[in-house]
């Protein structure tokens, strides 16, 4: 059987205490019918206290089993006779009991308390045979001496029965030793080891705590050493390894794919804590469909989730950390079940046919780069506390450095700014470091980092330090200093200090202009961040220097390919200005293709997608178009199509002219009081049309001369322009939605996945900046996305350990 095949979920009899809507057991038994005396393949469902069979799985229910009324549950020998009662009267038993025959006694439907009768079942396996009593007794309340319903084996019985096999795959060792040994009970191996103590007295077989995923081509050494590694931490753990708690004799095709999602579920939740085993460090397990699927279920199941690197792999990884960060980075952020392995292909059709690839592949990007951030800052914490902070030439270690630049380019802002405070520290407390130009980067990564965490006083403080020092080492006509300028103008953007930011963007501008050199990415960043200012400043001349401004920006962008995730942004920016200039023909032709390659590039779930459709829905309530702008809108919150509910949009309109976004506002009230029927209570909707009353007009668009716009435009007017929806597979420079805004404005931000690094949390996307209140808050337009050489910035670890 193919270890893959068998599925990670690797057991039928699961039962988790709190989840009574999916069934506690479920699969195939033999059952003896009542009135022909035959045995009959019947498909069994345990759920709540019935037991429930059918001819085949989803298909018609033949009868049902209650487990009430002092019902008994009993392992039968093969000798041991049949009770008369098991069948009708003068019905003849055609054939003897098998092997791994139990009697469940108990009433058929509604029966009374003396209408009880034996049911006589047939396992296919001593495992299987052992979990139906298991999960039956667990329902009358009985103790079992069976194993657990989620069993789990100690790392040191593993350990000692695969010392031979050190130098093997996981799968090799499954052919050569576990099949053997359990071909003739035809079980998981664990059923072998029931009843055996260590010699401190511990059950060798008890509840499973730990769920082990792994890719079956891994040496089994690795991912020993692994579990050896999360043991250390978690003493005495029971963990649920395939290759020791499944069945390896069953096939995966004896059951359907919601059989097996069902029972993925069951066991993982029952176990607590997925370990999840990132070796060989290529990382082979984010190419393959098993893994990503078990990541992304724990996720959704709120179950703890620890990723480790096996210590063989760990001085590598340390070594890429510094030397191919953005590498590791894109690796991570590019797990993709779609594009990941199976060896069977019918498996990955069947598991892709049931999950939503774009939400499990956003879960499991972020946790996996979140967990990547958070190791970074304890391998940081570690070199700190050792004194590791300098490099050879006096300046401060690169890997600090290196950690550093991650955080820059992550959402992970309290992480980030806790790594920093406790460096610079650190660095402020060595006098030979204090005034380096080393400090100038962490100063500055703090100072993006406390403009995202909203604490702007820190920001500007540490960008102005910052700059100071760099400008006192290598002068101000350089591009680092250019660089700080550009972000503490977009700081003071934020704080409301308009001046300020036009200032410091347009001296980084100057000095740009002054330097020879690349610096495109930069100089696209900063006449972006002018075009925010100029654009809140809402007057016919500031809208337009905004699109004068956005329009350099596309212009340089354009030469660096449409999946540059620079492009997109820049497209959505432009397009968000001539919206509001009112030039909504072309803002519509610069906004639909921002929009078709963000599905390509992003997914169609990613912040900076939903914020353009949000600004293409701002285009279309311009135009009067209310039904597609607010379409948009809820599209763009990730709640589906806008509800014909006249309350219900009122109350979304209430939402926004809270929060000050006027335009969608009205869009709200004016439908509400649109899809108002007559026998809409006149009281309501007065109470729609005195909330629109609230709204002033829209403004009349300002007048401007486009005579300076780039010559693209005609190129770009060309492209196909409709908000289609191309697979990710479409486009080999596909990045698969992982990349967050690094540079936007509150009002246009997408808001940075909310992130635990320590127990069942998991990261959930948040209401960007500004939104509504108490609602799935549509995204705001985006005013900034990442530059092509950044790492996509998602998360940490949900463990929170540096493995």
């Amino acid at each position: 059987v193919n270890h893959k095949r068998a599925l990670r979920v690797r057991r039928m009899a699961v039962h988790v205490p709190g989840t009574e809507g999916l069934p506690r057991m479920q699969g195939w038994l033999t059952k003896l019918g009542f009135s022909s005396g035959k045995w009959q393949k019947r498909w069994f469902v345990l759920q709540g206290n019935t037991i429930k069979y059918f001819t085949k799985q989803g298909g018609q229910e033949k009868g049902s089993i209650v487990l009430q009324n002092f019902a008994q549950c009993e392992r039968l020998s093969p000798s041991a006779s049949i009770p008369t009662e098991a069948v009708g009267k003068s019905v003849k038993i055609k054939g003897a009991l098998g092997e791994f025959a139990f009697q469940v006694t108990a009433p058929e439907k509604l029966q009374t308390v003396s209408e009880n009768r034996p049911f006589i079942l047939l396992a296919e396996n001593e495992t299987d045979v052992k979990a139906w009593i298991a999960a039956i007794e667990d329902v009358l309340g009985k103790s079992s001496s069976a194993l657990p319903a989620v069993p789990g084996v100690l790392l040191s019985v593993m350990r000692a029965m695969l010392g031979q096999f050190s130098d093997c795959t996981t799968d090799v060792v499954c052919k050569k030793f576990i099949k053997p040994s359990t071909a003739s009970a035809r079980s998981a191996y664990a059923t072998l080891l029931e009843g055996k103590t260590t010699a401190e007295g511990r059950p060798h077989v008890g509840k499973a705590t730990c769920f082990v995923s792994h890719a079956w081509g891994s040496p089994v050494s690795e991912v020993v050493e692994a579990m050896a590694q999360y043991e250390a931490r978690h003493p005495h753990t029971y963990f649920w390894f395939d290759l020791f708690c499944h069945n390896q004799h069953r096939p995966s095709s004896e059951h359907g794919m919601e059989w097996w999602e069902s029972n993925l579920k069951h066991t993982l939740t029952g176990a607590g804590t997925l370990l999840f085993v990132l070796t060989p460090w290529a990382p082979v397990p984010l190419t393959r469909v098993w893994c990503l699927w078990e990541l992304g279920t724990a996720l959704a199941a709120g179950v703890r989730v620890s990723i480790v690197v096996p210590p063989v792999h760990q001085p590598r990884f340390v070594r890429e950390l510094v030397e191919s960060r953005e590498l590791i980075m894109r690796l991570l952020s590019k797990a993709d079940i779609a594009q990941a392995e199976t060896s069977v292909p019918f498996d990955k059709k069947a598991i892709l046919a049931n999950v939503g690839v774009d939400v499990l592949n956003l879960a499991v990007r972020t946790e996996l780069v979140r967990w990547f951030l958070q190791t970074a800052s304890n391998i940081a914490d570690n070199a700190i506390a050792a004194g590791d902070i300098e490099n050879g030439t006096g300046g401060v270690s690169p890997l600090l450095r290196c950690i550093s630049d991650l955080f820059s380019n992550s959402t992970e802002y309290a992480l980030s700014l806790r790594f920093h405070d406790k460096v610079l520290a650190r660095l402020n407390a060595t006098p030979r470091l204090a005034n380096h130009p080393h400090i100038s980067i962490f100063l500055a990564n703090m100072g993006r980092a406390a403009q995202h965490a909203g604490d702007f006083r820190k920001g500007v403080e540490a960008l102005l330090r910052a700059i100071k020092v760099m400008t006192a080492a290598v002068g101000e006509e350089h591009a680092d200093v250019a660089a700080m300028y550009s972000v503490l103008g977009e700081i003071n953007q934020q704080k409301g200090e308009q001046y300020l930011a036009m200032e410091s963007l347009e001296h980084a501008l100057g000095i740009y202009a002054g330097i020879s050199g690349e610096h495109n990415t930069a100089i696209v960043q900063t006449h972006r961040r002018l075009g925010a200012v100029y654009l809140a400043a809402s007057s016919s001349h500031s809208c337009q220097k905004a699109v004068q401004h956005y329009s350099k920006a596309v212009q340089i962008q354009e030469g660096r390919g449409e999946n540059n995730p620079e492009t997109i942004a820049a497209w959505n920016d432009l397009g968000r200005a001539l919206v509001a200039s009112g030039e909504l023909d072309l803002a519509q032709t610069y906004l639909n293709n921002a929009l078709r390659v963000a599905e390509i590039v992003f997914g169609k779930l990613h912040p900076m997608t939903c914020a353009i459709m949000g600004n293409l829905g701002d285009l279309y309530a311009k135009r009067g178009q209310l039904r597609q702008a607010v379409n948009l809108y809820d599209a763009s919150a990730r709640k589906g199509v806008a509800r014909e509910d006249s309350s219900f949009l009122n109350s979304m309109g209430e939402k926004y002219l809270a929060a000050k976004d006027l335009l969608r506002a009205r869009a709200y009230f004016e439908l509400a009081v649109e899809t108002s029927t007559p026998g809409t209570d006149p009281a309501e909707l007065q109470h729609h049309r005195d909330n629109l009353g609230k709204v002033p007009p829209q403004p009349v668009s300002c007048s401007i001369c486009m005579s300076d716009r780039h010559s693209s435009v005609s190129a770009i007017s060309a492209r196909r322009s409709g908000p289609a929806s191309p697979s990710p597979t479409s486009s080999p420079n596909a990045a698969g939605g992982t990349l967050v805004p690094s540079a936007a404005s509150p009002r246009h931000s997408a808001a940075p996945l909310e992130a635990s690094t320590d127990g069942p949390e998991h990261p959930s996307p948040a209401a960007p900046a500004g939104a509504p209140p108490s609602e799935p808050a549509p995204a705001a337009p985006s005013s900034a996305a990442p530059s092509d050489a950044s790492p996509p910035a998602l998360g940490a670890d949900g463990s929170g350990n540096a493995e």
